[in-house]
């Protein structure tokens, strides 16, 4: 089949089998890049492949007739996609040793350094050597530095997975490592986290304001319901006045699609946040209350399905709480809402759901630089983080998007309105609350 190849501005034609890899179609082209073992073992040809970064030896042709290759962005340019892998960020140094049992964090040493992960980390561009993935990568986490590493930024990531997502070898390195490290920090590393942790044992909540409980404990019944579904809050569903709203917006959705809604009034914090932070006991503590509270509802009204508005919760119901039947508003959301034009649609970073498809709309990927412990541990590092997400942002007229983490976190930097799809303006563009 005949294809269209373009590279930095120059293009080429050329025919092409879908089931070819995109090295092996521009091996046949006059243009220069780093190549090795062509198998996806070196890590040496990664490019930005039609705007996500991959190894051209590991994505196929496929069935597209155009092809746009760009180098990475994060390396000096050579030319065409040819970049300069030697500055200051590498340094090929063994592999470290850890003060601590490293079996847990075997999935490091599948690590080919083909630096894709740094490609699309949000926090890169601001902090370069300063973040988890730079420091591992550096091997500055060497034997009793944990404590100096703490302080030299292993905070400064916000748990978006874009590395995973992009990685080769499938390593989890949020998961896998970067939240076991922060499991070993010393509590005086972090006050900020420690004041949030003991918040959460007090209150079961991880916001400081006093927990509102209009809706904790009700039903919201219809007749002949299609099924009986369990909302969990999340605690901006409990604290803060805005997102009660959104709630009660998404129960009555809910009823008329013709579901009966129960709350149960002993639900606490899902832990999420205490889980990214390195709290593994605290969240396992909530894992446990939470699932047994969840037990009891779901027997007690025949409801297997388990809903919320939070994409940070329903990530870690389904995740971390190994919950099969987990619904976001995205899952019941059949017909079309009726969006303002100039309308950007910001994608949080753990809702696996896609309105920009659905209402084609202008999207935003990057993250906002709320999420992870990021904006507790330094709100500064937080905007920081977020700066790039904002300059897409700010292109359009207002903005939308379903996490109220990232909805918080875009209102203090974005001077155009931000809301929920559930959520509606009057002429003025302001909320109907």
């Amino acid at each position: 089949m005949h294809r269209m190849i373009r590279i930095n501005g120059k293009e080429y034609e050329i025919d092409a089998d879908d089931r070819q890899s995109i090295l092996q179609i521009i091996n046949q082209l006059p243009v220069s890049f780093h190549s090795n073992c062509e198998y996806g073992k070196c890590g040496s040809c990664g490019a930005i492949i039609n705007g996500k970064p991959n190894l051209m030896c590991k994505e196929l042709v496929g069935n597209r007739q155009e092809i746009k290759l760009e180098p990475l962005t994060i390396f000096p340019h050579i030319r065409d996609l040819l970049v300069d892998f030697n500055f200051d960020l590498l340094r090929q140094d063994a592999l470290p040793k850890f003060d601590f049992d490293y079996k847990e964090m075997q999935q490091l040493r599948r690590c080919i350094e083909c630096f894709l992960c740094l490609e699309v980390c949000p926090a890169f561009k601001s902090f370069r050597d300063k973040i988890p993935i730079s420091m591992i990568l550096n091997k500055q986490l060497v034997r009793k530095s944990i404590s100096q590493s703490i302080q030299s930024h292993l905070f400064n990531c916000t748990s978006c997975n874009s590395c995973s997502e992009v990685c080769p070898q499938e390593i989890e390195i949020f998961e896998k490592v970067v939240r076991r490290l922060r499991g070993l920090a010393p509590i005086e590393a972090h006050p900020s986290h420690l004041k949030l942790r003991k918040r959460v044992e007090k209150t079961g909540r991880s916001m400081s304001k006093e927990i509102d409980d209009t809706l904790l404990g009700k039903k919201f019944e219809v007749e002949k319901p299609i099924d009986n579904l369990i909302l969990f809050l999340g605690c901006f569903g409990t604290l803060k006045k805005r997102f009660q709203e959104l709630n009660r917006r998404y129960i009555e959705f809910l009823n008329q699609l013709g579901y009966s809604v129960i709350i149960p009034r002993e639900q606490i914090c899902c832990g999420s946040p205490l889980s990214k932070i390195g709290f593994e006991d605290l969240f396992q503590k909530l894992v446990d209350w939470n699932s047994q509270v969840f037990f009891v509802h779901q027997r007690l009204y025949d409801a297997e399905i388990i809903t919320s508005l939070c994409p940070g919760c329903v990530s870690a119901l389904k995740s971390q709480y190994h919950l099969k039947e987990i619904r976001n508003f995205a899952d019941f959301l059949e017909e079309e809402i009726e969006i303002p034009k100039g309308t950007y649609y910001h994608q949080p970073c753990h809702d696996e759901s896609r309105l920009a498809e659905k209402f084609n709309l202008k999207e935003n990927v990057l993250c906002c630089g709320a999420g992870g412990g990021s904006r507790s541990f330094d709100p500064e590092v937080s905007r920081q983080i977020g700066s790039l997400a904002v300059d897409r942002l700010s292109e359009g007229e207002r903005v939308m998007t379903t996490c109220p983490f990232c909805i918080t976190q875009l209102e203090t930097m974005l001077s155009i309105p931000v809301f929920h799809p559930l959520e509606r303006f009057n002429k003025k563009e302001r909320y109907i609350n």
